[in-house]
């Protein structure tokens, strides 16, 4: 199971502080973490949401994309299942505040929704990411500074590929074929709006409606 790596888990409430214990508080705290720590088990992580990754140029990783945590829209989070032997360090809590989580072989963190990474046709497919590279953004119109965009390179299996290939053009051939559809209702709507005399006769009203 994920767990902090080196350190403990901070509150997620980023308003709360520590409260001070005394001596017969913190001395019963050592005793009750030290009989927690020697029983079973595994560690959880509260919040219920798994511990994210922070790209660096040079990061490779070897996941299994599951599913997109779309409940924040602005935030797309790509829940993915650690697939590589050696663990790696994730991170928990508020990005000003974050706390590193090892994670281990098959269990899950969460990558931001990068471009490089088209997980839209790679769910349920094994895929060796390579973080090769990091760009400098121009600032947003109002000056806002952006944070860097990373690049990643990618590799999969033969068969894995093909059917990421065949998902793929699947989706373009749909979003091509629902861009056209579009295209022939504008235009059949903006037909079918224009005024017609009383004059004109049935030839040239079937004429305009069929162009």
């Amino acid at each position: 199971m994920a767990k902090p790596a080196n350190k403990p888990q901070a509150s997620k409430n980023s308003a709360a502080t520590a409260d001070a214990l005394d001596d017969d508080e913190s001395a019963a705290l050592e005793a009750a973490q030290a009989a927690f720590d020697a029983s079973d088990g595994v560690d959880l992580i509260a919040s219920g949401f798994p511990p994210y990754l922070k790209p660096r140029v040079g990061l490779t990783l070897d996941f299994t994309p599951q599913y997109t945590d779309a409940r924040n829209p602005k935030f797309l989070r790509h829940v993915v299942l650690h697939e590589g032997d050696d663990p790696i360090v994730c991170a928990s809590g508020p990005v000003d505040a974050a706390e590193p989580v090892e994670v281990n072989k098959g269990e899950l963190y969460t990558i931001s929704d990068y471009k490089g990474i088209p997980f839209e046709d790679l769910m349920g497919l094994r895929v060796q990411v390579i973080c090769n590279g990091r760009m400098k953004l121009p600032p947003l119109p109002d000056g806002t500074a952006r944070a860097p965009m990373y690049t990643f390179k990618l590799k999969m299996s033969a068969d894995d590929s093909a059917v990421f290939s065949a998902r793929k053009r699947e989706r373009m051939i749909a979003e091509a074929n629902a861009v056209r559809q579009a295209a022939l209702d504008a235009r059949r709507n903006a037909v079918n709006a224009l005024p017609v005399s009383p004059s004109t006769s049935r030839a040239e009203q079937t004429s305009l409606h069929v162009r």
